[in-house]
């Protein structure tokens, strides 16, 4: 299941080189979830040493000290240009 979830991912999401990601997924321990760069209602997930992008569903932004999406009130997100 989690090698099909991998792909999906893959196909659908962009992929960006990120040196944060771990070379190698472990299956003990959550996935690194990340924010993305310049767009508040992206983030990123490592799979296999490379960040996928992957979106919020429409109004909420990416909440990173909660690891989760969130109203844009409470992530407080600020994208760096």
């Amino acid at each position: 299941m989690k090698v099909v979830l991998c792909a999906v991912l893959l196909l659908v999401g962009s992929v960006l080189a990120d040196d944060r990601c771990p070379p190698h997924d472990d299956p003990e321990l959550p996935p690194v979830l990340m924010p993305h760069p310049t767009d508040c209602d992206k983030f990123l997930i490592c799979s296999h040493g490379v960040a996928v992008v992957s979106k919020c569903p429409p109004g909420l932004h990416w909440n990173d000290s909660r690891k989760l999406c969130d109203y844009p009130y409470e992530a407080q997100c600020v994208p760096s240009f």
